[in-house]
Order: C-alpha cells, then sequence, then structure tokens
C-alpha cells in the first residue's frame, strides 16, 4: 500500500511555501513539490525535506547568513564573534569578584 503523502498545497515549512506537487517520473516514487520561498524565488523541494525540516529556505537564508561577515557558525552552535566576547566577559567578572574580595 503507498504512504500517505502528508505534504499538502498551502502548506509552510520555515520560509517556504508550498505551490504544488511536481509532475515526477513513472519510476520514481519520491514525491516532489513546487515551492515560493518569502524572498520570491521558487524551488523544486522533495517532500521528505520539507516534511522533516532539512529544507526550509531556497539557499536565500544560507546566503544571507554567509554575507554578514563574521557570523558564520563554526560548528557546535558557537558563532565566530562568541569566544572573545565570552572570554572578555569572564575577565571582566573574575576581576570583579577579586576587587569584591579586597
Amino acid at each position: 500500500m503507498p504512504r500517505k503523502n502528508t505534504t499538502q498545497t498551502g502548506s509552510i515549512y520555515g520560509r517556504l511555501e508550498v505551490i504544488g506537487p511536481l509532475e515526477r517520473d513513472p519510476g520514481n516514487s519520491e514525491d516532489w513539490w513546487v515551492c515560493l520561498c518569502e524572498c520570491g524565488k521558487a524551488k523544486n523541494v522533495r517532500g521528505a525535506d520539507l516534511r522533516r525540516g532539512k529544507t526550509q529556505s531556497c539557499g536565500c537564508y544560507h546566503r544571507k547568513r554567509a554575507s554578514d561577515g563574521g557570523k558564520r557558525s563554526r560548528g557546535g552552535g558557537r558563532r565566530a564573534w562568541e569566544p572573545d566576547e565570552v572570554w572578555s566577559e569572564y575577565i571582566e567578572d573574575r576581576a570583579d569578584e577579586r576587587r569584591r574580595r579586597g
């Protein structure tokens, strides 16, 4: 029995709105959808990627984040500018503790 398709026209996944199904090849069982991004660009996306949250934009969000200068992720959820800020705050906190202790 074929799996029930849960992606529906008009649904919104991240920045993508599902416009409608894409014609599929007879030998291909994957469901593909035409989506419209908030930026206005159309993108063809696999239904499974939409439902799992793997694809949430046409790529505009990633490009925007990459063009924000040093604000790209370095992994582990940290941002490129954080370590210096966190370290300097730590140093200031330690200095304040020492001053209070006398």
